[in-house]
């Protein structure tokens, strides 16, 4: 850690950041507290050709000092749609663009007092919200929205960070940490940020995968714990529709973070797969113990790691289908899926239209390589 002292006495920001600081300065002066509030749609929104949007400015112009290009536009509460033009809504606007307006009115007047408490409240989503505030409060608000980057950080720098889920709370956290030692004092957060990754890089996509697969084969098998008992008490009374449903909240497991599921829509799935593998039903599995019934597993046809990339719940009896053992454990870890996949895909792809999950089976294929 003296090693990473010592070394930023001696850090100068690149040319390319330097640049990226007067497309800054030119972004604030043209999308000013007094221009928001008269902000139009169409002046906001991403997906008509214009390259001069706000959103187009945060995502594409300003990505030198900080990305969030990986996350789909449906965190900016509304876009164009690119072939159609109309515009598609995220759920909390409620089709109305006056609550982005005064949405980004309230995060703007939250970040300059510096209310933590109230930025957490905004219904902004985090990447967007996070590049937002240190756009508009360079010194205060640092530059890092990809939560895996975060932790990486903090891990780098030996900070604990156990029993904290919140990426706003990890960004504070770093702050604090940049605020501690004289030689960061008059540090922006923006150089902060810089040194950060120009120090210790990106985690590797190997590292980012590696701790998510754990977590959720953690949870996965909890999860079947739970399913089994609620099948072999037979407690499973309630039906579930196949309509759109909130995405479920983030819940920190002892191996990381996931998405919350509940067992209760999973045994609903496998009871209407008549507990039959949907691969092929001649599929040979064994009888639940204390129970007849053969023994198959839930699985979420469209990973529940891939949730921030969907409007609504990934946790929904159309996204989930009956495997036997065999097959399930051939969708996690095997080679050559593909065939099956696509059955599976063919057989839900109306009931997942139906629960708001629009996929092609090319942007599938992806989430399983």
């Amino acid at each position: 850690m003296n090693e990473f002292i010592e070394q930023a006495k001696h850090f100068q920001t690149i040319i390319e950041h330097n640049k990226a600081e007067t497309v800054r300065q030119e972004f604030v002066a043209r999308f000013n507290r007094d221009k928001i509030k008269t902000m139009t749609l169409e002046e906001y929104a991403l997906g008509r050709g214009d390259n001069d949007s706000f959103c187009y400015w945060l995502e594409r112009k300003l990505i030198n000092l900080g990305n969030i290009t990986g996350s789909p536009s449906a965190k900016f509460g509304v876009y164009f749609d690119s072939q159609t033009h109309e515009p598609q809504w995220s759920a909390w606007t409620e089709y109305d663009f006056i609550i982005i307006r005064n949405a980004l009115l309230d995060l703007y007047d939250s970040g300059e007092r510096e209310d933590i408490r109230a930025i957490k409240a905004s219904p902004i989503s985090n990447m967007f919200r996070g590049k937002i505030l240190s756009m508009y409060f360079p010194k205060r608000y640092l530059n890092i929205f990809s939560e895996d980057h975060l932790k990486y950080f903090l891990d780098k720098l030996g900070i604990r960070y156990q029993g904290i889920t919140d990426p706003i709370d990890f960004r504070e956290i770093l702050i604090n940490y940049k605020n501690t030692y004289p030689v960061f004092s008059s540090w922006s957060a923006l150089k902060f940020g810089h040194y950060l990754y120009s120090r210790f890089g990106k985690p590797s996509k190997e590292e980012i995968d590696d701790e998510v697969k754990t977590a959720e084969a953690w949870y996965d098998g909890e999860q079947n714990v739970e399913i089994d008992r609620i099948i072999i008490t037979d407690k499973e009374k309630k039906q579930y529709g196949d309509g759109p449903i909130k995405k479920p909240e983030m819940i920190e497991t002892p191996l990381g973070k996931t998405y919350e599921r509940n067992p209760h829509k999973s045994v609903h799935a496998l009871k209407v797969a008549e507990y039959k593998c949907e691969i092929n039903a001649d599929h040979i599995t064994f009888k639940r113990k204390n129970n007849k019934l053969d023994y198959t597993e839930a699985h979420h046809l469209i990973p529940m790691k891939y949730q921030e990339d969907f409007e609504y719940s990934l946790d929904n009896p159309a996204n989930i289908v009956s495997l036997c053992s065999n097959c399930h454990n051939w969708a996690h870890y095997g080679a050559s899926f593909e065939d099956s996949l696509r059955k599976l895909y063919e057989l839900r792809v109306n009931r997942l239209k139906q629960a708001g999950l629009d996929i092609t089976f090319k942007k599938l294929l992806k989430y399983y390589r």
